[in-house]
């Protein structure tokens, strides 16, 4: 989910998050890119043309 929010205390979502380091971070850093959703994220794709689901597979089989 590209809409974790970073600004509670203890949510569990994003502590896993930054456990397994799933985030987006700065190139040759390991700062977080913090942002609003898709918009302001460059390289950031959304396939309209497929549904969520095929979405979902094809980003977990590539």
């Amino acid at each position: 989910d590209p809409a974790i929010s970073a600004n509670e205390t203890n949510y569990p979502a994003y502590e896993r998050g930054l456990e397994q380091g799933v985030f987006i971070t700065w190139p040759d850093s390991d700062e977080i890119v913090f942002a609003k959703v898709w918009p302001d994220l460059p390289g950031v794709e959304v396939d309209d043309s497929l549904d969520w689901d095929t979405q979902v597979e094809v980003k977990i089989l590539s």
